[in-house]
């Protein structure tokens, strides 16, 4: 059964030299479930803090100064370190902007996968080993019993981003938190992991927060989305209405600067 998640009046800080800095500003939004909202902004405007926040990843200098973070009725923001390990084992898991930095260079990718399957839900080593079969099948990795062997070097970054994908899916997450997850990427590739996302959200039935800079692939794949500026949620709603009818001036300028956004949507459908 999936869950929608609920933020209330987030607010964050980094320490750095003594000094604090506001990186989140009073963030309100909520996903519904099985539904996908797209946080959109420069770089540095606080919507990857705020997606650390949401699976308890956030750095050791970043403080929550105040706000809650509701999923399944409860503030996890209250959550101690194994309640939070407990989260990301079963409800919640993220995939980065470079999937190298995720992936273990050492290990092949079967292990790596696994791994993240883990002996809990799958306590024999046969079942874990069908299940990794399964998963790289089911994110497009063809020839999945070989390809388990190898390395993440001896593979390109499309399929790389395919099996970080795997991994997350590997816990049945309830939500799904992609961090820029096409950045790294050419533009075919990147069309073919935004409809891998889509099409598994309907299988699994999961919600997801789409954390991007680019308003060419929010139309087609958000329901909902928030404009983000310096640390603060100026434009939240409906992406329809937003990119039909922005309200802030800062959205109509990053839109002014894709005047075609409508025909580069539509080669992602």
């Amino acid at each position: 059964m999936t869950a929608g998640i609920q933020i209330h009046q987030l607010n964050i800080s980094y320490e750095k030299s003594r000094c604090c800095q506001q990186v989140v500003k009073n963030a309100e939004f909520s996903i519904q479930a099985g539904t996908t909202m797209a946080l959109v902004g420069e770089t540095g405007c606080g919507k990857s803090t705020i997606g650390k926040a949401m699976i308890g990843l956030l750095p050791k200098q970043a403080k929550i100064l105040s706000g809650e973070i509701h999923f399944n009725g409860e503030n996890i923001l209250k959550y101690s370190e194994k309640e939070w390990l407990e989260i990301r084992e079963s409800k919640i898991s993220i995939i980065f902007q470079e999937p190298m930095t995720a992936l273990n260079p050492v290990i092949s990718i079967g292990k790596q996968i696994e791994e993240a399957v883990g002996r809990k839900r799958y306590p024999q080593k046969k079942e874990r080993k069908r299940r990794v079969i399964e998963l790289l099948e089911e994110v497009g990795i063809h020839n999945a019993q070989e390809k388990q062997k190898y390395y993440p070097h001896q593979i390109s970054g499309g399929q790389r981003q395919r099996v970080v994908i795997a991994m997350a899916l590997a816990k049945n997450p309830e939500l799904l938190i992609a961090d820029e997850p096409t950045t790294a990427l050419d533009i075919s590739v990147q069309n073919q992991i935004l409809q891998l996302l889509k099409k598994l959200q309907q299988k699994y039935h999961m919600s997801i927060l789409l954390i991007t800079h680019d308003f060419a692939v929010v139309k087609d794949m958000a329901e909902n989305m928030a404009v983000m500026l310096d640390g603060e949620i100026l434009e939240l709603g409906k992406t329809k209405e937003i990119l039909k009818n922005p309200q802030s001036n800062y959205t109509k300028k990053l839109l002014s600067c894709i005047p075609r956004i409508d025909q580069s949507v539509r080669r992602l459908g």
